[in-house]
């Protein structure tokens, strides 16, 4: 017996126009696109509701500046005790112990390519999570206010870490965070999407972007921590 394909669906007329004006956008014919909509539902099986991504987003972010606010706690605290011993002892700040100043630890060339490994398969979750094909999310990726600055040069090296091509480097993070004076791609991320960042991803990129700090100030250059 022929397995029947034909799904008959009573909906509304408001609801048909909507579908095909989305149809028309995207290129595609009604059936496509409806059949494209119900692939990405029924295959994720992480979707929920968007208030409850808000409410995850939300909570990532408290953790990150949590973690964040921890850390530059007990840097100011060490500055703190080792302006005492200057003053007091006339001990100059350079010649404390490196154990005791707060030094934040240079990522390895492995995590650094867990990093781009991971903003790759971000890019990939918010492709699926917002149904749309690989060029329509490059073409958002690049439409975020982020982004719309940065470098054609630049702009292939980060199409090329998100297609999985290239391996990232820490040289391309330095280059891409004193040029730009933050992450673009972690700032686009926030923007063309309310998928909360893994935590993985938030943890490593945190550490990296403490480091990236650390070493803008001894240049002399700006570079903002993304949220």
């Amino acid at each position: 017996m022929t397995e029947r394909t034909q799904l008959n669906v009573n909906i509304s007329p408001e609801l048909l126009k909507v579908l095909k004006q989305n149809a028309i956008k995207s290129g595609l014919t009604l059936a496509k696109y409806v059949t494209k909509l119900i692939q990405a539902y029924v295959s994720n099986e992480d979707l929920i509701e968007e208030g409850t991504l808000v409410d995850k987003r939300i909570d990532s972010m408290e953790s990150q500046l949590n973690e964040i606010a921890e850390k530059l706690n007990n840097f100011n605290n060490i500055i703190s005790e080792n302006s005492y011993k200057e003053e007091k002892e006339g001990i100059p700040v350079e010649a404390i112990s490196p154990r005791v100043a707060f030094i934040p630890k240079k990522p390895s060339t492995g995590d650094v390519k867990k990093i781009g490994k991971l903003i790759a398969q971000h890019f990939k979750n918010i492709q699926r999570a917002e149904v749309l094909s690989a060029k329509e999310a490059w073409q958002l990726f690049k439409d975020q206010e982020s982004i719309k600055l940065i470098k054609e040069e630049h702009l292939t090296v980060i199409l090329d870490v998100l297609r999985g091509e290239k391996i990232l480097s820490f040289g391309d993070i330095q280059t891409l965070g004193f040029k730009y004076g933050r992450c673009p791609v972690m700032t686009a991320f926030r923007t063309m999407s309310d998928l909360p960042i893994e935590s993985e991803l938030s943890q490593i990129k945190n550490e990296a972007e403490m480091y990236l700090a650390h070493l803008a100030s001894k240049q002399n250059k700006k570079f903002e921590m993304s949220v």
